[in-house]
């Protein structure tokens, strides 16, 4: 909203602004009632061994993974984080290709653009794959300027070091240990 003068006075949010303030607002909740629980978490024991047989890519890939995990486990937060994201990306984008669909779209200038994590989660193979709200979180996480916007905060290097902590580690080693975890059916039978 605007004044006389052209000085904005208000925002008008619709109501999928409205859904991702909430999320991000809960987690944000979320996280400092269970935060506690997830520094003793941190204090067990098996944590660093369990961490690092986390297998994204069942690939040399992997090597990778481990390293984000050791800066996570150094208290190297930033470093996690950006080491992190693009795995992830990179992940979502090798199951778009074994869901049958390419990851790359043409681009204005006769050649191939690899797609963006968006085009990923607007893809209806992922929405075969992933509900809703597991669509709506990763926007919210990482790609949408109303969220915490972290892929695009790290890709184009708009976010300060002393800005990712354990908070935004934590979500993004969620996303990790989610992915790692998810299991394929098989949809063309």
């Amino acid at each position: 909203l605007l004044d006389d003068s052209g000085l904005i006075r208000g925002i008008v949010n619709d109501d999928e602004s409205r859904r991702f303030s909430d999320l991000k607002q809960g987690m944000i909740i979320l996280f400092q009632i269970h935060l506690p629980l997830f520094h003793s978490i941190r204090e067990k024991d098996s944590f660093e061994e369990d961490l690092r047989k986390i297998e994204l890519f069942h690939s040399n890939d992997d090597k990778h993974i481990r390293s984000a995990i050791r800066d996570f486990l150094e208290e190297d937060y930033h470093g996690f984080v950006s080491r992190a994201v693009p795995l992830i990306e990179k992940k979502l984008r090798l199951l778009l290709r074994s869901l049958g669909e390419a990851d790359i779209s043409q681009n204005n200038i006769g050649g191939f653009d690899f797609r963006p994590m968006n085009a990923f989660m607007s893809s209806q193979v992922i929405a075969d794959v992933f509900t809703e709200p597991v669509r709506f979180m990763f926007k919210v996480l990482y790609d949408d300027r109303r969220g915490f916007n972290l892929r695009n905060k790290i890709a184009h290097g708009i976010v300060e070091a002393d800005e990712i902590g354990f908070f935004h580690a934590l979500l993004v080693l969620f996303t990790i240990l989610y992915l790692a975890t998810t299991v394929i059916e098989d949809i063309t039978d």
